[in-house]
């Protein structure tokens, strides 16, 4: 295996990624295109799937989200989900969830 690895190394960069998509194709050895993540952000079928999601986070700006990528016609989908927390954003919901009547204040032990 580790012999495979050299040789495509030392060969793929001959060609473009079109150029070896083509001779698989003709040669009808399944291949396919492995996108970076900038590729992936412009790709019309992920865009249309709405995979991938813009969104606005109050205090950081615009990200990409990345939503379910399974859908089902008879369960209603998830509620849209909160933003990414800020560190500390929800510790006293969460200690009041727990119980903390206090939640400033430093446990013992």
């Amino acid at each position: 295996m580790s012999q495979m690895f050299e040789v495509m190394a030392r060969i793929a960069p001959e060609r473009t990624t079109d150029e070896w998509l083509a001779l698989m194709k003709e040669a009808h050895v399944p291949a396919m295109r492995v996108n970076r993540v900038d590729e992936l952000l412009g790709n019309p079928q992920l865009k249309a799937s709405g995979l991938l999601r813009e969104r606005e986070h109050p205090t950081e700006g615009k990200y990409v989200e990345v939503g379910m990528p399974v859908k089902f016609s008879v369960r209603p989908q998830p509620p849209e989900l909160r933003h990414p927390a800020q560190m500390g954003e929800h510790s006293q919901e969460v200690a009041r969830e727990l119980g903390d009547r206090d939640p400033a204040r430093p446990k013992a032990g």
